[in-house]
């Protein structure tokens, strides 16, 4: 094996254990709370939201998720492409759609969860003191 193959094959192995743990956080804890908010009352949302989003270690688990997946799928496809496709330039415009895709895909989660994060606490804290 070459360097970059060693290092991208350990990477990927890395990747896949980091979201292991993870996983089994997200399957056991988060999709059960997020069926609640699926199912509660709209009086009941707001301290779903807050209990899911407001902790910064759950937002942190969430963004590691997201950067290992995406990370851990940008090395497979690499490969992929790497091993199936023959063409140069059809490989340099492949592996960069995917790399601005993969991009895109983080930026837009990272803001998306750090905004969420923000309104689950604003939002209860507003209904906390308005029902006091």
């Amino acid at each position: 094996m070459t360097g970059t193959a060693t290092r991208a094959y350990l990477m990927q192995r890395v990747t896949g254990a980091i979201m292991i743990p993870i996983s089994l956080w997200m399957l056991f804890y988060l999709l059960p709370k997020l069926g609640l908010l699926i199912l509660s009352d709209s009086t009941n949302k707001d301290q779903i939201l807050y209990e899911i989003f407001s902790p910064t270690t759950h937002i942190t688990y969430i963004l590691i998720f997201v950067f290992c997946g995406t990370y851990h799928g940008l090395l497979g496809m690499e490969s992929v492409i790497k091993d199936y496709i023959h063409c140069n330039l059809m490989k340099k415009i492949t592996t960069i759609a995917i790399y601005g895709s993969a991009i895109f895909i983080m930026v837009f989660l990272t803001i998306f969860s750090i905004d969420t994060h923000i309104q689950a606490i604003s939002n209860f804290d507003q209904n906390k003191e308005v029902k006091l």
